[in-house]
């Protein structure tokens, strides 16, 4: 590389590099931008599902909670209760690193060729 006025004392050229920068564009900021809006998206969907889901399973694991009249059955009631919401939010973790990862993957992609 010929030493320019421009370069500072490293070797820099500082307009060269504005100049590539101008060149790339900012087609992957908003090519990773989208990528992010519809992930977002994607996983507030998610997730307003899965709190809707485990409402309902609350709110009628309370009714049969009101409605029991034998401790050993309210025993029952609670393991269940207990094991389906691990269950459901393990799964649920699950699908939301899943999004997460997939929408990442998606906005670190190079573009494609245009055809």
């Amino acid at each position: 590389m010929t030493k320019t006025k421009e370069d500072n004392a490293v070797g820099f050229d500082p307009m060269a590099a504005w100049t590539e920068l101008q060149k790339a564009g900012l087609g992957p900021l908003a090519k990773s931008g989208t990528a992010w809006t519809e992930g977002v998206q994607q996983y507030f969907q998610e997730m307003s599902r899965f709190l809707t889901m485990r409402f309902e399973k609350d709110v009628e694991t309370q009714k049969r909670v009101l409605a029991c009249r034998d401790p050993e059955e309210l025993r029952g009631l609670q393991a269940k209760f207990l094991q389906e919401a691990l269950s459901d939010y393990y799964e649920e973790t699950s699908r939301l690193m899943e999004i997460g990862r997939s929408y990442l993957d998606t906005a670190r992609k190079p573009d494609q060729p245009k055809k």
